[in-house]
């Protein structure tokens, strides 16, 4: 699994998208900071997804939810 993107400016909007171009949170905890977009490579074995990570300012994560696909 590797870093793909890092969020910060429009991370709300982006996090409440919806599959397939984002991970459709409900709602983002005041908290979150940032959202980290972690994706699979054909390196790793089984199926294709992207993870999306909400961070809060310490760096701990707060959320994730996996995407199937890339």
């Amino acid at each position: 699994m590797h870093l793909i993107e890092t969020v910060t400016e429009t991370m709300e909007v982006q996090a409440k998208s919806k599959p397939p171009f984002g991970p459709g949170f409900a709602a983002v905890p005041e908290e979150a900071v940032k959202m980290e977009v972690w994706g699979s490579s054909l390196k790793d074995s089984g199926p294709e997804y992207c993870e999306f990570r909400l961070l809060d300012k310490d760096g701990n994560v707060i959320d994730k939810k996996r995407v199937a696909g890339y």
